[in-house]
């Protein structure tokens, strides 16, 4: 089920630091993954950023959440669009409740909240009487709705509207959204998906007693299909008290060390309210963000968006600009991100913070002025501008020097 939000206070392939050690103080606050648990001895090997490993009893470890510099992983087949559709004026936001950012200015009280992971899928909302998933990506009216397999539909009511998450596993965003690709057999297409539940719009009453009503109707669907010999892939996803903002946080971190995208927070209270309003509170998304410097490269051929380089190693990746349509190549931005994906390496969800200004002489514009910026020696622009190609793919051509592939990738 993929489920960690509570249960078990460190398990294997969680990020973690290393704490407490009296005999080996100098590990004490390394970082590593869990990767392997001795129930002999019971001790956990940690495998370690810097290369090394270390056997630690589980009172020594505490999740940690990532820190993550974006560097492309050399993956070939990837569009580099950081697995998201463009921004749009989605017309189906007006049937999901929206969630809208965690503000500790107006948010510090969270009495009667509870957490939720969140999960990175395709929001959709399960039509029962109609057989069928509504997306946010789909037709304004959805008249055609994503019909699942035979066998994923059998696991789901159909006197029951159900609002949830399509998902495949952490940081597999790109993974998840293959199954509406149509074509070939639907079981196939389907196999890896599983349903996050996290509301049942058509039950009344406050959010625990949907959330309540829709376990019950599921529970019973699932132990049918078990008895078939079927999986059981539709789950109501877990909920934790959280209601003061130390808890919030580690459980923000307890998730992230696994790779999750962070927490959404919701009103136990709260009725089912669709579309996203700013001076509603009742969902709030409460994930870690993480800023960097990049320099503009290209405007993406047709788009809103900028093809930019990361200051640390010169990863490409796509930004939109917004209305920020003076910006040049050459300009070095301010950007946050929420971690990194884990196809293609590059930055999740980025966005521009700040532009920075001519004369700024901060380590990012010191290094562009003096032509120091890394240059990616893996992937760079295309002829074409909207895509990226890996170094050496053209006929007849050679990585020379890292000078040699500045002047193609930044040639007039």
């Amino acid at each position: 089920m993929g489920e960690v939000l509570v249960g078990a206070r460190i398990m294997l392939g969680q990020r973690v630091r290393l704490v407490g050690l009296l005999s080996d103080q100098s590990f004490n606050g390394k970082l590593g993954r869990t990767v392997k648990f001795r129930s002999d001895k019971q001790r956990f090997l940690v495998a370690l950023d810097d290369g090394c490993t270390k056997s630690c009893a589980p009172k020594n470890l505490e999740p940690a959440a990532p820190q993550p510099v974006p560097e492309r992983i050399s993956t070939d087949g990837f569009d580099f669009s950081n697995g998201r559709a463009p921004l749009r004026d989605d017309k189906n936001d007006s049937f999901f409740p929206c969630a809208v950012d965690w503000d500790p200015r107006t948010d510090h009280d969270l009495r009667g909240y509870v957490a939720m992971e969140k999960y990175d899928g395709i929001r959709a909302m399960w039509e029962g009487p109609r057989g069928g998933f509504r997306t946010r990506g789909g037709d304004q009216a959805n008249k055609n709705l994503i019909v699942p397999s035979a066998s994923f539909a059998r696991l789901l009511p159909s006197d029951l509207r159900l609002d949830g998450e399509l998902w495949s596993q952490r940081g597999a965003f790109e993974e998840a959204s293959r199954f509406r690709s149509g074509g070939g057999d639907p079981e196939e297409r389907w196999a890896p998906m599983i349903y996050k539940v996290f509301d049942a719009p058509s039950v009344p009453g406050p959010f625990v007693s949907r959330l309540a009503a829709a376990e019950a109707t599921l529970c019973a669907l699932a132990q049918a299909a078990l008895a078939g010999g079927e999986p059981r892939r539709v789950h109501v996803a877990q909920t934790a008290a959280c209601e003061d903002l130390a808890t919030a946080i580690a459980l923000r971190t307890r998730v992230e060390s696994f790779g999750g995208e962070g927490l959404v927070l919701r009103r136990a209270g709260s009725f089912f309210r669709p579309g996203k309003a700013a001076d509603s509170r009742d969902v709030l998304k409460f994930k870690t963000w993480h800023d960097s410097e990049a320099r503009v490269v290209a405007w993406v051929p047709g788009k809103e968006s900028l093809w930019v380089e990361t200051v640390e190693n010169g990863t490409l990746f796509k930004v939109s600009a917004g209305q920020r349509t003076w910006l040049a190549r050459g300009a070095v931005i301010t950007y946050k991100y929420n971690g990194v994906g884990a196809v293609d390496g590059g930055p999740r969800f980025p966005s521009i913070l700040k532009v920075h200004d001519a004369g700024c002489e901060c380590d990012a514009c010191g290094k562009a002025a003096s032509e120091r910026w890394p240059v990616s020696a893996t992937w760079r622009l295309a002829p074409s501008g909207a895509s990226l190609e890996r170094v050496g793919e053209r006929s007849g051509e050679r990585l020379v020097c890292m000078l040699g592939l500045r002047a193609a990738s930044l040639a007039e």
